[in-house]
């Protein structure tokens, strides 16, 4: 966790002050506070640290690495914040993939649509190529001689 925001880490953290966080650990996070309100639970600032919390991170934070190696983390993120995953917490199921999957897509076409080039009609266009111009250089010099 870094004080300062980096390329990496540009998430701001929910659970420890004045910190920023990657994309796994802020995704984490948030599968951690969905669990908490499954259990009526408050999470405690640096939560990790509990025995009780400590292995449910450490496990889902390697399914979030290796989700995040497949999709992309706004994507992972969309998801988790969706209404039709509502209650639940668990990024194991094949609905959450699904979820996944779909907003990966929503994301991938957005993609497309920004880099479509625009094609230019050049006979709208009224320009002229740029004169030529010939800096004089010792050679230009010669030949005039």
């Amino acid at each position: 966790m870094s004080s300062k925001q980096t390329s990496k880490s540009r998430y701001k953290s929910r659970y420890s002050p004045d910190a920023y966080v990657t994309a796994a650990q802020y995704i984490i996070e948030l599968v951690c506070e969905k669990k908490a309100k499954f259990d009526s639970t408050e999470l405690p600032i640096k939560f990790w640290n509990l025995p009780a919390w400590r292995t449910f991170f450490t496990k889902n934070l390697r399914r979030v690495h290796k989700l995040l190696r497949e999709f992309d983390e706004k994507a992972v993120i969309n998801a988790l914040n969706l209404k039709c995953f509502g209650n639940s917490y668990s990024i194991f199921t094949e609905r959450f993939l699904d979820l996944v999957t779909q907003e990966q897509g929503k994301i991938d076409q957005l993609v497309v649509q920004q880099v479509s080039p625009q094609e230019i009609n050049r006979n709208t266009v009224d320009s002229k190529p740029r004169p030529h111009k010939i800096k004089p250089n010792l050679l230009t010099k010669l030949d005039d001689i």
